[in-house]
């Protein structure tokens, strides 16, 4: 929790060419390009329709800012 920098909704995010299918695509983050992650792909879950709940959570690491495409954020 204390590297979450943000919660942003899912926009556009455009693709990135031979990436793996967990790698969602980039997105642009007040002038900062971002890696984009789809979670539910990473962990071997099968892929759903974006929802209103749907988001992206931004966190910190030690290679920089990434992007993570989760079903909801509570509280």
């Amino acid at each position: 929790i204390g590297t979450v920098r943000e919660i942003n909704r899912v926009g556009e995010i455009p693709p990135v060419p031979r990436t793996p299918e967990f790698v969602k695509g980039v997105m642009n983050l007040r002038g900062k390009i971002i890696p984009v992650t789809n979670l539910r792909v990473r962990f071997g879950m099968p892929s759903q329709e974006y929802t209103r709940d749907t988001c992206i959570i931004v966190i910190d690491t030690d290679a920089g800012q990434v992007g993570m495409i989760v079903d909801a954020v509570k509280e």
